[in-house]
């Protein structure tokens, strides 16, 4: 039996280097939001408990003291404002990065923006209890910024590298599963983050770990994968014909800002990526918070319980892709119509769950379980508006997915500003409903404009054979 890695060959099978580039930016995205999870995992662990601070009433939930686990840490006294702030100092570093990575990813490939977005991420998550016993809080949200810099190199870069190297027939299976990297890095970075704090008794060996993990998928992403398919050296003659037939090889170009910004399909991925970004960005960052100071779970539960809405998430999306594939193939629905009809699902069904987890108060499996459906619900968005880029441009997608993942981002800000003072004022049960109505109204509104404006055909802006 003979293995080569480079050329992805097992005796005498040999694996196609689209789905080898597909695994890898998998596991790319896989890392990264290990990174970003472990830190909303952590910092609850970190601070001065919240229940030591006195909240007591009808709208708190009360202690369960023999389910405490004892973790090295919570000492350190930062109130609910600069905490929210902690976990919102990632987004504007986000949104920075992402036009000119999505611009870098198009002209210079995606495997360097990428790698080197992973790579530098990965020494600053390193740094992270460093950073905090050097300089407190305000040196820790400069770290997150910086994160938060490099990780925006994430998924213009992903979605320049599925655009060269993904044909359209298997784009709804081959993106979702690339594009729920998030979700099952939420679901093993909530797991395993959780599990070594308890085994360990502290917070900063979760930092060590991951950013091990990063740079040893750096290693093997370098050598074994490549911008395009011209560019490989062991790309095996059928799958180079097969790849340069359905997508070609597009010519560094120069990019139509003005038609691709405000393309109404354009703009409508960009409102439907506000709403996903609220409600998605709410659960990853806020959801550990939540369910520690308002449920009142200990370290190993809200690990598990902020891992299985992911696992839903990730399940439903891989049916869902598959569903998608099979009734656009065969012709039963339009492209368009399948975009539509899943992002509704995954925006209106996310929300409500929401909505109706905190009207159960303490009742903490009932809430726990309305998280995990919402999650679920979320499912058909990766087959619906995250891979429509992918149907509006080949040649852009970096640069549009820039735009559309940005606008989600940096929409979130000033969400996460909001939920810091609504906080600050009163951490009670009836503070998080607003917050979750507020997430609700807007995740309605982006869904309808959506709705209306999107497209599933490619835009005649992108077409620049044909205008040759």
């Amino acid at each position: 039996m003979t293995v080569n890695p480079l050329k992805c060959v097992y005796g005498k099978y040999v694996i196609p280097q689209r789905y080898v580039l597909c695994f890898m930016s998998f596991m790319a995205i896989f890392n990264a939001y290990c990174m970003r999870v472990c830190f909303n995992l952590a910092l609850p662990e970190m601070v001065v408990p919240l229940s030591k601070k006195n909240t007591t009433g009808i709208d708190f939930c009360p202690e369960n003291e023999e389910e405490k686990i004892k973790i090295k840490g919570g000492t350190y006294n930062w109130s609910q404002s600069v905490q929210s702030n902690l976990l919102g100092a990632f987004f504007p570093g986000y949104v920075i990065t992402h036009i000119p990575a999505g611009f870098l990813s198009d002209t210079l490939g995606g495997k360097h923006v990428l790698s080197l977005g992973i790579l530098v991420s990965a020494i600053l998550s390193a740094l992270t209890p460093l950073t905090i016993y050097v300089g407190d809080w305000w040196l820790l949200m400069i770290s997150r910024f910086l994160i938060g810099f490099t990780q925006g190199f994430l998924f213009p870069s992903v979605t320049t590298l599925l655009a060269k190297w993904v044909p359209k027939r298997e784009r709804s299976t081959l993106g979702t599963l690339v594009l729920t990297g998030p979700q099952v890095g939420s679901i093993f970075g909530n797991l395993i983050s959780a599990y070594l704090m308890g085994i360990f008794g502290n917070w900063p060996i979760v930092f060590y770990f991951w950013a091990i993990s990063s740079v040893i998928w750096y290693v093997f992403f370098i050598f074994m994968c490549f911008s395009e398919p011209s560019q490989h050296p062991f790309l095996p003659e059928k799958e180079a014909e097969m790849l340069a037939q359905e997508i070609g090889q597009t010519p560094n170009l120069k990019v139509p800002w003005i038609k691709l910004i405000f393309y109404p399909a354009s703009l409508a991925l960009m409102a439907g990526q506000v709403g996903h970004g609220a409600v998605f960005f709410l659960i990853v960052t806020d959801l550990p918070k939540y369910m520690k100071d308002v449920l009142k779970f200990n370290i190993k539960q809200n690990g598990v319980l902020n891992a299985l809405p992911y696992l839903a998430l990730w399940i439903c999306g891989g049916i869902s892709g598959v569903i998608s594939d099979i009734l656009i193939n065969k012709e039963i629905v339009s492209i368009v119509f399948i975009r539509k009809l899943y992002t509704t699902i995954a925006s209106v069904g996310p929300s409500v769950c929401c909505v109706l987890a905190v009207y159960l108060g303490c009742n903490r499996i009932a809430a726990a379980a309305m998280f995990i459906l919402g999650m679920f619900l979320m499912g058909p968005f990766y087959p619906g508006m995250r891979v429509n880029a992918l149907d509006l441009t080949k040649n852009f997608a970096g640069v549009l997915t820039a735009f559309v993942n940005g606008m989600g981002a940096l929409a979130f800000v000033p969400v996460q500003y909001a939920i810091g003072m609504i906080l600050k004022a009163d951490p009670s049960i009836a503070s998080w409903r607003l917050i979750f109505w507020i997430i609700f109204i807007i995740c309605s509104v982006t869904n309808v404009i959506y709705v209306i404006w999107a497209r599933g055909d490619r835009a005649e802006w992108d077409k620049v054979e044909e205008q040759e």
